[in-house]
């Protein structure tokens, strides 16, 4: 493999803050599932970050790769990957909203639902992460 130009790197640092940035998010979340008064005003402002950071990287990897020499990189899946974690990111945040909109604080329905939504795109974040690290020739399996 040749030498990457360094803009190459962009998606990856993105996208590992982009995880960072929504393991905190749903540590955040996951503390107070059980408390009826938990305050959502940041927990929401920090949900709409993570969605557009989901979002912009999605397209910042959509870019760079267009931007690469033809063949560069081999990630059957990794697109496939992309568009799933970006409408299930979607889904948890339109559950979360409409749950919290219509008052439904008490953990069923769509709220009850919204947590996991997330921890799918978590694990599936992680598989990503793992199948461009591959790529990179970082780690080998």
């Amino acid at each position: 493999m040749d030498r990457l130009p360094a803009f190459a790197y962009l998606h990856p640092v993105w996208q590992g803050l982009t995880l960072v940035f929504g393991l905190y998010l749903s540590a955040t979340g996951v503390r107070n599932i059980e408390n009826p008064n938990f305050s959502v005003r940041k927990h929401k402002r920090i949900g709409r970050i993570f969605l557009i950071m989901i979002i912009a990287g999605a397209v910042f990897g959509k870019v760079i790769a267009a931007s690469l020499p033809l063949g560069t990189f081999r990630m059957p899946g990794h697109v496939f990957l992309a568009v799933l974690i970006t409408i299930l990111a979607i889904l948890g945040a339109v559950f979360g909203f409409q749950g919290e909109r219509k008052r439904l604080r008490v953990r069923t329905g769509m709220m009850r639902a919204h947590p996991w939504f997330f921890v799918a795109v978590t694990a599936l974040v992680f598989a990503q992460a793992l199948m461009g690290l591959r790529a990179l020739h970082i780690i080998k399996f």
